[in-house]
């Protein structure tokens, strides 16, 4: 046991070390021969009503992706509060987004296990969550390969996604079809351990594939498919937004290139914030499209501060939240 804990602290350790490394290389890329005068320039003419309603845009992204996760937390049948699921993640992002090694997708499986969900049919609807997001971002680049002529960094990561979301997709057919049998057969190894462990494997077993029995219901894969095609939509919103906020007439693929590249990059470990990495995407979108590297930098600046001032702000309020809602804090 101890050397299983030493070795995930050894790994641990090693991904935030590569996170500094990589950070501070992708900020140096992004800051290097930059004329602030003009960044500043460019950032102080922003349009305030542009800069507000991509904020409104930000908060309804964050409010869609809420919505999903409590749709498969509750798929089952379970009562768990919109509000604690808000909480939950929310804050969750907040952690994610200051440590790179996604110690938010953690406390998320603490909190809803502390509020009635087992942590296997918690784990089970964050992996649906991010099949989902493959599956979009994987149409993504499929758009973008047969709409513009992609960037050679971008070009290579077509088929490597591809074939994530097709590995994805049959994993999860292979599990939900087979569900009963796997766990038969997870019924039958449980018997060699002794009753305890037998009624803990069991019933994470079976809670784990409750938790994706959700893809099996058309009604339900609708809302799902609703909810994602809605989550990325303003993703690409907000990117259009802060473009028109600069003034900057970019075609519509502008936003397309960018989100998919910045999705590419915050994939990648990185200093807190995913500073440095975010803005160079951005930064490698702009010069494709033949603008400078300050007005790149520019945009990512704005868009970074966007998308993660309400992470920030809403994500410190959950996390007070939580803490005085924790079973270790209630009366009694």
């Amino acid at each position: 046991m101890k050397e299983a804990l030493s070795g995930m602290a050894s790994a641990m350790t090693l991904k935030l070390a590569l996170g500094l490394v990589v950070g501070f290389f992708f900020l140096y890329l992004a800051l290097r021969n930059v004329l602030w005068s003009e960044v500043l320039d460019v950032i102080s003419l922003a349009a305030p009503g542009y800069i507000a309603l991509s904020f409104g845009v930000v908060l309804l992204n964050i409010f869609l992706k809420i919505a999903r996760w409590n749709f498969l937390l509750n798929s089952s049948g379970a009562l768990l509060k919109f509000k604690d699921v808000s909480a939950s993640f929310i804050s969750a992002q907040l952690l994610n987004s200051l440590v790179p090694i996604r110690v938010g997708e953690i406390t998320r499986v603490y909190h809803m296990g502390s509020r009635g969900a087992t942590p296997a049919f918690v784990v089970g609807t964050l992996f649906a969550e991010k099949y989902l997001d493959v599956i979009a971002y994987a149409i993504l680049i499929a758009l973008l390969f047969v709409w513009v002529p992609l960037p050679n960094w971008m070009d290579e990561t077509v088929s490597l996604f591809g074939m994530f979301a097709l590995l994805t997709s049959l994993g999860l057919l292979i599990f939900v079809m087979n569900s009963k049998r796997m766990i038969h057969v997870v019924d039958l190894v449980s018997q060699r351990f002794p009753a305890g462990v037998q009624s803990f494997i069991l019933k994470n077993t079976h809670s784990g594939f409750a938790s994706l029995a959700v893809f099996q219901s058309g009604s339900k894969i609708l809302v799902l498919i609703l909810l994602t095609l809605s989550i990325w939509a303003t993703a690409l919103w907000t990117n259009q937004i802060i473009l028109l906020a600069l003034g900057i007439h970019a075609p519509a693929e502008t936003s397309f290139l960018a989100l998919a590249a910045i999705q590419a990059g915050l994939s990648l470990p990185g200093l807190p914030g995913k500073i440095g990495v975010f803005e160079y995407a951005c930064i490698l979108v702009m010069e494709f499209l033949g603008f400078s590297h300050s007005y790149g930098l520019s945009y990512g600046i704005l868009l970074h501060i966007v998308v993660y001032a309400p992470i920030i702000i809403f994500g410190w309020m959950s996390l007070v939240y939580l803490q005085a809602k924790s079973p270790d804090h209630l009366p009694g």
